[in-house]
């Protein structure tokens, strides 16, 4: 597979482009699509012929669950507007709901809310056979700052140029990565198209499974295919009616076309697979 590169977003404005970041350990081995009682989950994906990557998720505070469901959108908002410098200022969460158009009502301010507080609690184990890559028990996020944070509690430290740290005061919001898991965004990163992954901002499977199929064909350089068994691993299904299964992966295709025509996958016959070719983001 080609190695996807992305240009830097303080070059390209991505902050305000039409691409999401995602880490891609996070993409290839994804949070649960509801909410778990487990304290730690595990998550592995193959890569290459005989490599695989290895996530564990696990929540800090046992009385705060591990990420879930829509969560993911907040997630790979927040890693693409921290991906140039490893922290959001930001004065209004109307950043993020203009982000996926969504109203700036009281019940989406408190849906924000507790995904923040479930991703904060969160730490991530990034392992990849035959690579150098380890990350051991990061949190994705290391500091959080909101209006009603304390005066003494809204100076964040962060990395400047060199390395050295520099304090920044943030308006009304400030979220800092931890250096850790931004060093491994920085280097494993996935662009992918805000526009589509708009229609699934609350459809967390259709999520998963666009951003699977536009990597893989974009960083294809042959057709392959996906085993039906590898594909339902990927996605984490509790599904067990495979034609209904296959019937839902097949209308998330369709919107995928809707908005990129002649899309280049399909699925093979029965429960054989489905069928990845190359293929590119217009105007990438």
């Amino acid at each position: 597979m080609r190695r996807l590169t992305l240009p830097d977003p303080g070059e390209t404005h991505l902050s305000r482009s039409e691409l999401l970041i995602q880490a891609k350990g996070l993409l290839l081995c994804t949070l649960p699509l509801k909410r778990t009682a487990a304290r730690t989950l595990q998550r592995r994906a193959r890569i290459g012929k005989t490599d695989e990557i290895l996530v564990t998720f696990a929540a800090v505070n046992p009385a705060v669950s591990l990420p879930f469901g829509a969560d993911r959108a907040l997630l790979a908002w927040i890693q693409t507007r921290a991906f140039r410098d490893g922290y959001i200022l930001f004065d209004s969460l109307k950043d993020f709901f203009q982000c996926f158009r969504l109203n700036s009502s009281g019940a989406n301010y408190c849906r924000f809310k507790e995904r923040l507080e479930r991703i904060a609690n969160l730490t991530i184990q990034v392992r990849v056979s035959g690579s150098a890559i380890d990350i051991t028990n990061a949190p994705p996020i290391e500091r959080t700052v909101f209006p009603e944070s304390p005066p003494e509690g809204r100076q964040m430290r962060v990395a400047g140029p060199g390395g050295k740290e520099r304090i920044v005061r943030p308006g009304r919001y400030g979220l800092v990565l931890s250096r850790s898991f931004h060093r491994y965004l920085r280097e494993s990163h996935i662009p992918l198209p805000l526009e589509l992954l708009r229609r699934f901002h609350d459809k967390p499977m259709a999520w998963d499974f666009a951003s699977l199929v536009i990597w893989r064909c974009y960083a294809a350089s042959r057709p392959s295919v996906i085993p039906w068994g590898s594909l339902v691993e990927h996605l984490g299904s509790c599904d067990r009616d495979r034609k209904q299964l296959k019937r839902s992966l097949g209308r998330i295709l369709a919107s995928v076309r809707v908005a990129y025509p002649g899309f280049p996958v399909r699925f093979l016959a029965g429960y054989e697979g489905l069928v990845i070719e190359p293929w590119r983001l217009p105007g990438r």
